[in-house]
C-alpha cells in the first residue's frame, strides 16, 4: 500500500505546505484590513498580498495536476471487496493531510469573508469621504467665486 504513495505523498506535503501559506496571507489580510485608517500603503501591501496568493493558487493548482498524474499512474488492481488495495484513500497519514488540507480550507474562507465585509465597509466609506469632498468643494467655490470666469474688458482707444 506504502510504495503506492510513494511518489504521491512528497507532492501532498507541498501541497499543504502551499496551503499553510496561503492561511498566513489570509491572516495577514484580516490584520491589515482591521487597522483604523486603511490608507494608500495598506491598499498597496494588499495588492501584494492578492498577487501572491494568486502566485500560491497557480502552484498549488499545479501540484494538484501532479497528484491527479500520480494517482492515474498507480494503478493498481481492484480487489475482492470493489475497492482498490492500497489505493490513497485508504492510507491514514494520506487521509490525514487532506483533512488538514481541508480545514485550512475552511479558516481560508473565514479569513476570506472577513475580509470581503471589511474592504465593502472601507469601499463605503470612501465613497461617503469622496462625496463629502465634492460638497466642501462645492461650497469654496460658491464663498470664493473661484468657477465664475472673469473675462477681460479690453477698450478699443483707437476709435
Amino acid at each position: 500500500m506504502k510504495s503506492s504513495l510513494t511518489g504521491l505523498m512528497p507532492v501532498l506535503d507541498e501541497k499543504l505546505k502551499l496551503f499553510k501559506e496561503m492561511l498566513q496571507l489570509s491572516q495577514e489580510q484580516v490584520a491589515l484590513l482591521q487597522a483604523e485608517q486603511v490608507d494608500e500603503d495598506a491598499i498597496k501591501r494588499l495588492t501584494e498580498m492578492i498577487a501572491s496568493r494568486q502566485d500560491l493558487m497557480n502552484r498549488i493548482d499545479h501540484l494538484s495536476h501532479s497528484i491527479n498524474d500520480l494517482k492515474k499512474a498507480a494503478a493498481i488492481e481492484p480487489n475482492s471487496s470493489g475497492s482498490r488495495a492500497g489505493e490513497p484513500g485508504q492510507d491514514e497519514e494520506y487521509i490525514s493531510k487532506l483533512n488538514d488540507i481541508r480545514s485550512i480550507i475552511n479558516q481560508i474562507q473565514i479569513n476570506d469573508s472577513k475580509c470581503q465585509r471589511k474592504a465593502r465597509e472601507v469601499l463605503r466609506q470612501m465613497g461617503d469621504k469622496i462625496g463629502s469632498t465634492r460638497q466642501t468643494k462645492k461650497a469654496f467655490q460658491a464663498y470664493t467665486h473661484s468657477n465664475v470666469s472673469n473675462e477681460a474688458w479690453f477698450f478699443d482707444t483707437k476709435k
